[in-house]
This record gives structure tokens, C-alpha cells and sequence, in this order.
């Protein structure tokens, strides 16, 4: 063999290296891409499972489907109510009725997601139709993935006091 024909063997043999070795960090940041995008569409279905999962708690405490109510709920689900009271999974479903004349609704909710915990953060808006009077109750719930469902693990209740001019 010629050296020319080295040469040309050689640089063929170190071009086709180059090519696998480029195409394989391709398919490596490729895989990475893959992964990364998963983990955000992750996190952003599981915000909305949690938004939606606020809206059915707050749905279920003007029904008298417990059964239903308590699935939302861990076993060792505690509450901390707007009276300072703790309250465990039964006290929470046995004093959940809200008045006919009562409504609430959601305002300013945030959900935070790490992994298989989140946290909800927002106002229950309660208004009293017969009576007139609203009052803004901030929470916050914390939320575990169990048995690949979401159930609430905990929840605090502050009562906002009406400004003394109105």
C-alpha cells in the first residue's frame, strides 16, 4: 500500500469516529431534552390536579357525600382550624356542612409542586346571602402523592377580620 492510501483509510476511519462520537452526544442531549420537557409537563398536570382537587374539596363541603369528601384526605390527615383548633381526618368530615344560604369560592390560588408533595396556597371567599356578610379565610393545604393519588396531608385556616371601616 501506498501512503496515500493510509492516509485516506485513516482520515475515512477518523471521520466516521467523529460522526458516531457527534451523533451519539446528539441523541444524549436529545434524551436529556426528552426528560426535561417530561418533568415540566409533569409538574404543570399535577398543578392542575391539585387546582382541581381545591375546587372538589370546596364542592364536597356543601354535599353530604362524606364518602367522598374523605377520599380527599390522607388517613392521617390534621387541620388547624381558623378557631386554632386541631382537627383530625373524622372532626374535619363530621363538621364540613356549609349552610344552604353560604356560598364559597376560590380566589388567588397558588400551587407550589417538589416531586410528590404540594403545597396550595389561596383565599376561601365565604359569603352569607341571606345574611350579607362575606369574610376571606386564607389556607394553606399541603398535599401528598400517595399510592399515586393526590390527597391532602394537611391544611391551616387563618380567619381575615373585616377592616373596622367597613
Amino acid at each position: 500500500m501506498q501512503s496515500e492510501d493510509l492516509v485516506v483509510r485513516y482520515r475515512y476511519r477518523l471521520s466516521s469516529a467523529c460522526l458516531a462520537a457527534g451523533l451519539a452526544v446528539i441523541a444524549v442531549i436529545a434524551v436529556i431534552a426528552v426528560i426535561a420537557s417530561a418533568g415540566t409537563r409533569d409538574v404543570v398536570a399535577d398543578k392542575v390536579q391539585i387546582v382541581r382537587l381545591e375546587q372538589r374539596w370546596l364542592n364536597l363541603a356543601t354535599s353530604d357525600d362524606r364518602h367522598a369528601l374523605a377520599s380527599i384526605f390522607a388517613d392521617d390527615f390534621i387541620d388547624v382550624s381558623v378557631k386554632g383548633e386541631i382537627r383530625d381526618k373524622a372532626d374535619v368530615i363530621a363538621h364540613s356542612a356549609t349552610p344552604a344560604h353560604v356560598t364559597q369560592s376560590i380566589k388567588d390560588l397558588t400551587v407550589r409542586v417538589w416531586g410528590d408533595t404540594a403545597v396550595a396556597t389561596g383565599i376561601d371567599q365565604i359569603h352569607s346571602n341571606d345574611k350579607g356578610w362575606t369574610v376571606e379565610v386564607p389556607f394553606t393545604d399541603t398535599f401528598a402523592r400517595i399510592e399515586e393519588r393526590w390527597r391532602a396531608v394537611s391544611s391551616q385556616e387563618t380567619l381575615r377580620k373585616p377592616d373596622s371601616e367597613h
